[in-house]
This record gives structure tokens, C-alpha cells and sequence, in this order.
């Protein structure tokens, strides 16, 4: 079971720890930076998958906790109340997941929502194309805290589709939409060729595009546009939002594909319980003859046994009116006549 390291307040590891196990992770909860890097230290960061931090510890400031986090390589979520102090555009510049501002319940269901997207990203691998190395080095930056389980550059069309066609499982394609060889467009309308609106959600980004190009994008498959200048708050919001549909999109075609052999399956046993019932009539039927011939041939035995009865029933009475009439006849006592 995946680990979360919570490291808030008290009030708040309460209230997040439940809502976060209710979706199969176990949690830990520390309330101080020292306690954080104890657990850690004991093993903890070899099966830790996230942590959610607060700015506000009282041992640590200057968002030391953040880049310890980051330098060991763990998701990190920053949950924490705002303060004047604080400089939203320089947290978000550090490779963390997101900032979430506490404010109230919903922020336990968002950031529970975040981590459970972060655990079905670690296997999905994302493609960037972009003809402009910098512009893919900036991208790549932005999206490397979400774990990912590979990021796939290209840096035209062509590229891509050998990419696309070699790997396995690219569930995201961020491309730029002019480039010199094979530009987004054409690119996308191969992909679709390739993947099914299901499978693969496609982010374009571009300067500058005018309203045809934008049409002819959305008609062939774009999900979503980025345009300059890049933030990575907002590219990983529109990430977040494409995966989320993608995910719906999937689970629905699931649910209808369950569906479709549960009906297969009742149609089936409906089949095979017709086909029992049929071969049952068959088999009883079959019974049925044995049974009658069985008893015609017992009536026969019996009318037979019956003349056989009559025909020794008259031999025995002729044969004892026989012995009647000979006992009825004299004989001469032949020692009487001796003796004269």
C-alpha cells in the first residue's frame, strides 16, 4: 500500500488522513519539519509516494520543507493558508505538484482527488513535440513533478508518429502547432488514425492562431490549447482536467463493455438453460418409450405365464379325473385267490 507523509497541524492531519485512506492509501501523520525528516530517515522515503506540507511550521521557514521534499525526488502537495509573507509565483516555480490554498472541506476532497490522479499517471507515459528545444525543456519542467511514468519528446510530426507508433501506453500528447515538418495538425489527424478519443487526449500549443486553425483543431481531436507565455500552473491544471476526462471516458466504455457481457452472459445462460430444458424433454421422452416398452413386454410375460398357469391347470385336472376312475375299478385280490 502506497504511503502519503502528511505534515500539518494536528486539526488538519484529522480531518485529511480519513479521506485519504478511504481511497487505499496509508497515511502518516507528522506536525513539525523534524518529525517529517525522522520518519523519512527510518525508511519511510523508500515507500513514501506524496507528501502534503504546510508552509506555516513553526521549525522551518523560507520554504525549506518544500525543497527538501523536491531534492528527494517525492510529490509534493503544498497545502497551506496564505499569508502576506507569502509568494505564490515562487512556490509554484518549485518543482511541486500544486498549491492549495486551505480555506475549507472541499480542499480535503481536491487534494485527495490530486493524489489519486498522481497514482494512475506513474503509468501512463506523455509525448512533447515542439520544434523549439527550450520550449520542450521548459514544458518537460513543468510536467516532471507529476510523475509521469516517461516524457517522450519529438520536434516534428514525423518524429511523433515514430514515437507513438515505438511506445506503449502515451496517454497525453502536448504538440506545437506550426512547425516546419509535419505541422499539429497533420499530426494530430495521423494520431487519430492511431488512437481512439478513449486512449489519448491532445494538448496543443501555440503563439498565435487564428480562428480557422482553431475550429480545424477542436473538429479534429484537440482536447485543450496552451498559449504563450507557459505557466505551469496552468498547463497542470489543463493536464489534470484532460486525464480526469480521459479517465471518465474510459471508465464508461468499461462500464458498457461489463455491461455487454453481463447481457451476453444472461442471453448465453439463457441459451444453455433452453438447450438443458430441450435435452431434458429428449431424455424423459426417451425414459417414457423404455418405460412403456418395458411394460408391454410385463404383459406380455404375464398373458403368457397366464396360458402357461391354464394349459398345466388343465393337464392337472384331466390327470386327476384319470386317477379318479381308476380308483373307482375292481382288481381281484390275487392272496386271496392263492389261498384256495
Amino acid at each position: 500500500m502506497k504511503k502519503i507523509l502528511l505534515i500539518q497541524d494536528v486539526l488538519t492531519n484529522i480531518l485529511l488522513a480519513p479521506a485519504i485512506e478511504n481511497n487505499g492509501f496509508e497515511v502518516i501523520q507528522t506536525s513539525s519539519f523534524k518529525e517529517a525528516k525522522e520518519n523519512l530517515a527510518s525508511g519511510t522515503n523508500d515507500e513514501c509516494f506524496a507528501v502534503v506540507v504546510d508552509l506555516g511550521l513553526e521549525d522551518t521557514k523560507d520554504f525549506q520543507v518544500i525543497d527538501y521534499m523536491c531534492n528527494l525526488d517525492l510529490r509534493t502537495i503544498v497545502y497551506s493558508s496564505l499569508s502576506p509573507a507569502t509568494n505564490i509565483e515562487e512556490v509554484l516555480n518549485k518543482p511541486i505538484i500544486d498549491y492549495v490554498v486551505k480555506k475549507d472541506s472541499e480542499d480535503i476532497t481536491f487534494i485527495t482527488k490530486i493524489i489519486t490522479q498522481l497514482e494512475l499517471y506513474s503509468d501512463l507515459n506523455i509525448l512533447i513535440v515542439n520544434d523549439d528545444d527550450k520550449i520542450v525543456s521548459t514544458i518537460a519542467g513543468f510536467i516532471k513533478p507529476l510523475a509521469f511514468n516517461n516524457i517522450f519528446t519529438a520536434k516534428n510530426g514525423i518524429e511523433a508518429l515514430e514515437v507513438i507508433k515505438r511506445e506503449k501506453n502515451i496517454s497525453l500528447v502536448i504538440t506545437d502547432f506550426h512547425m516546419k515538418i509535419m505541422d499539429g495538425l497533420e499530426l494530430i489527424q495521423n494520431i487519430k488514425k492511431i488512437y481512439s478519443a478513449d486512449k489519448l487526449a491532445i494538448i496543443s500549443t501555440t503563439q498565435d492562431i487564428n480562428t480557422k486553425e482553431y475550429v480545424q483543431f477542436l473538429k479534429f481531436g484537440v482536447n485543450s490549447f496552451l498559449k504563450q507565455p507557459y505557466i505551469k500552473n496552468h498547463l497542470n491544471t489543463i493536464i489534470h482536467n484532460e486525464m480526469e476526462h480521459l479517465f471518465a471516458k474510459q471508465k464508461t466504455i468499461q462500464n458498457k463493455r461489463d455491461l455487454g457481457a453481463f447481457v451476453r452472459k444472461i442471453k448465453t445462460d439463457n441459451m444453455t438453460n433452453s438447450r438443458k430444458y430441450e435435452q431434458e424433454i429428449v431424455d424423459l421422452t426417451v425414459a417414457n418409450t423404455i418405460l412403456e416398452r418395458e411394460k408391454n413386454n410385463l404383459t406380455k410375460d404375464q398373458e403368457n405365464l397366464k396360458i402357461a398357469y391354464d394349459l398345466m391347470k388343465t393337464k392337472l385336472t384331466m390327470k386327476l379325473d384319470r386317477l379318479s376312475q381308476k380308483k373307482g375299478t375292481y382288481i381281484p385280490n390275487e392272496i386271496d385267490n392263492s389261498k384256495r
